[in-house]
């Protein structure tokens, strides 16, 4: 049974469906991308494939034990407190030095704000093409490594924590996003809304937030509906610099597309191009995970080919570029002709590292920590660290159809960062 920071804010027999509420959200949200996969208005070459699905229902299914044994992990009885103001104000001061960092770097690379709203297109492929990789770069990837426990510690414990925590922990959560449409980056903004809701969601069920669950979820989801709306408008500015026509974009990576669909048929000719772009986004990794899996595994990684970053610089150290040869990413774009613009879905990503038989292993042990991590969130006095690596593990969730967050330099030291922290911190830190 779960221990919420205030006793009695949810009956006992709720007790248990919360303790599964992440578990259930996750195969209801795996079990979404696959119906759309297979039945959507995009007709992939692998939509029927048996190959595909076996795995999938393997590496789930090892989450789903995963997340059971993460349950039945004793909780931990951390020894010393920490102020959770204070925890939250030193992470708003270093994701502000990364914030300051990053609009230096966005002013340096050209492209002006208005720039970026009103021609994202152009923006971002200037902004791309000039930026290039400098100190600000740099130091603006390091410090955003405390964007996520930012977020996810002053959300999760909103009710608990001062006004001035508050304030500057929205302020930067705003920078963070200012950056986001300057840069015509979605996935900047797409990382804060899911971490900023999920653990407004945890708040609200441990009596931390300032509003009900049921206001929380409603007001997440007018912001994911409005954030659609954005990212398809920024797809859509983006296809009109290569084609007139947004329907022969979607097509050019696609066997088909069934305008019949009633997703495509019955909506109003304005949301087409945004419609085609989110079942795109949303299915076509899968079509390149089933590619992958069709493949010979031609060696294991050891833990270096799931990153893109260490495979770069295992290269730029040794010279070897056999372990880039391992990465079924890279495989299918020389084999294949497979664009590099293209996503292969999380999974591949693990594959490529540890093969069919250690990935379900792997995501046995990220089901146990999504687990553990959840209910030391929901617990009074619960780890001071949980928080990050819950985070991590709900973004790396929420981008499966994408790709392994630890891939860029930064994401690969938060990713593995937290989780070691919480691992080496679980029975000694805890906040108040």
């Amino acid at each position: 049974m779960l221990e919420y920071a205030t006793p009695g804010t949810l009956p006992t027999a709720n007790s248990r469906l919360v303790a599964w509420l992440p578990l259930f959200v996750w195969t209801a949200y795996l079990a979404g991308l696959l119906l759309l996969f297979r039945f959507g208005p995009f007709e992939w070459r692998y939509r029927d494939d048996s190959t595909l699905y076996g795995f999938l229902f393997i590496v789930h299914l090892a989450s789903a034990v995963g997340f059971t044994l993460g349950l039945a992990r004793p909780l931990a009885r951390p020894r010393r407190v920490i102020a959770i103001d204070k925890v939250v104000r030193v992470l708003a001061l270093l994701s502000s030095i990364g914030i300051l960092f990053g609009l230096i770097d966005q002013y340096r690379s050209g492209p002006s704000l208005l720039a970026a709203i009103t021609d994202p297109a152009s923006s971002r492929r200037e902004w791309i093409e000039t930026r290039g990789f400098s100190m600000f770069s740099y130091a603006a990837l390091l410090f955003s490594v405390a964007h996520f426990p930012l977020v996810a510690t002053a959300f999760g414990y909103w009710k608990t924590i001062t006004t001035r925590a508050k304030w500057c922990a929205v302020t930067t959560a705003l920078g963070m996003c200012l950056i986001a449409v300057w840069s015509g980056s979605r996935a900047g903004m797409h990382a804060i809304l899911v971490v900023a809701l999920f653990f407004n969601v945890a708040a609200a069920i441990a009596n931390r937030a300032v509003g009900s669950l049921r206001s929380v979820v409603t007001i997440g989801t007018v912001l994911f509906l409005g954030f659609g709306f954005y990212a398809g408008y920024v797809s859509a500015k983006r296809a009109s610099k290569k084609t007139i026509d947004y329907s022969k974009y979607v097509m050019r990576t696609s066997s088909n597309v069934d305008f019949n669909h009633p997703f495509v048929s019955d909506a109003p000719p304005s949301l087409e191009p945004i419609i085609l772009s989110g079942s795109f986004y949303l299915t076509h990794g899968f079509d390149g995970l089933a590619a992958c899996l069709h493949k010979p595994f031609v060696g294991i990684g050891f833990g270096l080919a799931h990153s893109s970053f260490l495979m770069r610089t295992w290269e730029k150290i040794t010279g070897d570029q056999r372990l880039n040869q391992l990465s079924c990413f890279t495989r299918l774009m020389e084999e294949d002709g497979y664009s590099g613009a293209l996503w292969v879905t999380v999974y591949a990503w693990v594959w490529s590292d540890v093969g069919s038989i250690g990935t379900p292993f792997f995501f046995l042990l990220l089901g146990f920590v999504f687990a553990s991590s959840w209910r030391d969130v929901l617990q009074a006095r619960g780890n001071a660290v949980a928080a990050w690596a819950l985070a991590w593990i709900v973004y790396t969730i929420a981008v499966t159809p994408i790709i392994f967050p630890p891939g860029d330099y930064g994401a690969f030291i938060g990713f593995w960062g937290a989780g070691f922290l919480w691992v080496l911190t679980r029975s000694r830190l805890a906040v108040a």
